[in-house]
C-alpha cells in the first residue's frame, strides 16, 4: 500500500524562494511583484529582497529622451541601469502628453522635472512638466515664457511633486555668450499656485552649480579666481503681495544675500559642486590637471559664512554629476553599498563613469581602474528606490 504526500508551493522554505526573488531584475519589478502575488511565504520572500534594494545605490537614466510619433501619442524610450547588478534596461512608454521634444532638466525623488520648448519669432515659451517613469505618471505645470536666447543651465526642486504645498521649482536661466555662462535670471513657480514668478540677477558671475536646502536656494558662482555663494530665500506670499502694492509692479520673489570666499581660491580648470548632505551644505572642488584629477570637499558654516574642509565622508557616497542640470547627491552606504563608503563617483556624459578613492590626507584621487558597468549616456541619476517608495 503506497501514500503520497501532498505539497503546496507554500511549503517552499523561504530561504529558496528569497535564493530564486533575488534573481529578478530590479526594474522593471513586474516579475518581481507577481512572484510575490502566488502566496503569503512567496509575498514575504518578495518583500524581503525588496527591503534589500532599497538601500543599494541610485539608479542611472540615460538623458536623451527621444520622442517617437505614435499617432498621436508621443512614445518615449530610455534606458535604466543598474550599475550595482549590472543590468540594463530598454523600455518605451506612451506619454500622455503632446511634445516636441524632451529636455530634462533635475531629478529628485524618483521624480524627473522635463520641458518641452516652443518658438516664436521674439519669444520661447516652456512648458514644464514632471514625470515619473516608474508610474509613468505626469504632473503639468503651466507655461513660462522669455526672451529665445536664454539657456537653462541648472533646475531644482524640493520636494516630490506629490506634495504641491510644499514643492517649489527654481528655473536658473542665462546667456551662454560671451562664455562662460553667466546668470540673469531666476524663475520660481509654486506648484499648487501655479504662478511663476522671476527675479533679474546682474549678469558678472559665472554659475557653477545650485542646490536647495533647508528653505532657500543656494548658487556657487566663479568671479576670476574666487569663490561667491549667494543665497535666495523665498519671501512669502503676503510680503510679495506688499511689494507688488508699493511700487504697482510684481515684487522680487527673493531674499537675497552673497558670501564671497576669502581662503578658497578656483583654478581655470576646477569643477565646482553644490550638495546637500543630511542638513549640511557640502562644496566639493574637483581638480583636473596633465598628470592627476583629485577632490577635496568643503563643508559650510551657515552662521559663520565660512568654508572648512574636511576629510571624511564617513559612511556615506558622494555622487557628483559632471552635468550642472543633474544634481549631485549623498547617499549612505549601506547593505550592498557598505564597501563604497567614503567614496566619491564622478559621472560624465559620453565617459565611462568612474570612482575616486580617498587617501590619508582627505584627498580623494581618481582611479582609472574602477569603471561602473552601464552605458555611456546614462548620467541621469535617480535616488534610491527607499527615498521614493
Amino acid at each position: 500500500m503506497s501514500s503520497t504526500t501532498d505539497h503546496s508551493w507554500s511549503d517552499i522554505p523561504i530561504e529558496i524562494l528569497t535564493s530564486v526573488a533575488e534573481r529578478f531584475p530590479t526594474f522593471p519589478a513586474n516579475d518581481l511583484l507577481l512572484f510575490g502575488s502566488i502566496c503569503k511565504s512567496w509575498r514575504q520572500a518578495s518583500f524581503e529582497v525588496r527591503v534589500r534594494r532599497r538601500l543599494s545605490m541610485p539608479l542611472l537614466l540615460d538623458g536623451d529622451y527621444r520622442l517617437v510619433a505614435d499617432g498621436i501619442v508621443p512614445v518615449i524610450n530610455c534606458n535604466l541601469s543598474d550599475f550595482w547588478y549590472k543590468q540594463t534596461y530598454s523600455f518605451a512608454k506612451a506619454l500622455r502628453k503632446p511634445c516636441t521634444w524632451c529636455s530634462v532638466h533635475a531629478s529628485k525623488y524618483g521624480w524627473l522635472l522635463l520641458s518641452d520648448k516652443c518658438y516664436t519669432n521674439d519669444e520661447a515659451s516652456i512648458s514644464f512638466f514632471f514625470y515619473n517613469p516608474f508610474r509613468n505618471m505626469i504632473i503639468e505645470l503651466p507655461p513660462v515664457t522669455f526672451e529665445p536666447d536664454l539657456k537653462i543651465p541648472a533646475s531644482r526642486f524640493t520636494t516630490s511633486p506629490t506634495c504641491p504645498n510644499d514643492c517649489n521649482i527654481f528655473v536658473v536661466c542665462g546667456r551662454s555668450e560671451p562664455n562662460p555662462f553667466r546668470i540673469c535670471r531666476i524663475y520660481t513657480c509654486n506648484l499648487k499656485s501655479k504662478k511663476w514668478m522671476s527675479q533679474n540677477l546682474p549678469c558678472d558671475k559665472e554659475l557653477c552649480d545650485a542646490v536647495y536646502m533647508d528653505g532657500a536656494f543656494y548658487c556657487i558662482f566663479s568671479v576670476e579666481s574666487s569663490i561667491v555663494i549667494d543665497t535666495f530665500t523665498l519671501r512669502s506670499e503676503d510680503a510679495i503681495q506688499q511689494a507688488d502694492d508699493a511700487i504697482q509692479q510684481c515684487g522680487d520673489p527673493f531674499i537675497t544675500s552673497s558670501c564671497s570666499s576669502s581662503s578658497l581660491r578656483r583654478k581655470e580648470n576646477d569643477k565646482l559642486f553644490l550638495v546637500e548632505a543630511d542638513g549640511d551644505l557640502l562644496l566639493a572642488i574637483y581638480s583636473l590637471d596633465d598628470t592627476s584629477s583629485y577632490c577635496h570637499i568643503y563643508q559650510f558654516d551657515r552662521s559663520k559664512k565660512e568654508w572648512t574642509r574636511i576629510k571624511s565622508l564617513g559612511n556615506r557616497i558622494l555622487i557628483l554629476s559632471i552635468e550642472m542640470r543633474v544634481e549631485s547627491i549623498v547617499v549612505p552606504a549601506v547593505r550592498d553599498a557598505d564597501e563604497f563608503a567614503n567614496m566619491i563617483f564622478v559621472l560624465e556624459y559620453s565617459k565611462h563613469h568612474s570612482y575616486i578613492c580617498e587617501s590619508t590626507e582627505g584627498t580623494w584621487r581618481f582611479d582609472k581602474t574602477h569603471d561602473l558597468n552601464c552605458p555611456e549616456a546614462c548620467n541621469i541619476v535617480l535616488e534610491p528606490p527607499y527615498l521614493w517608495h
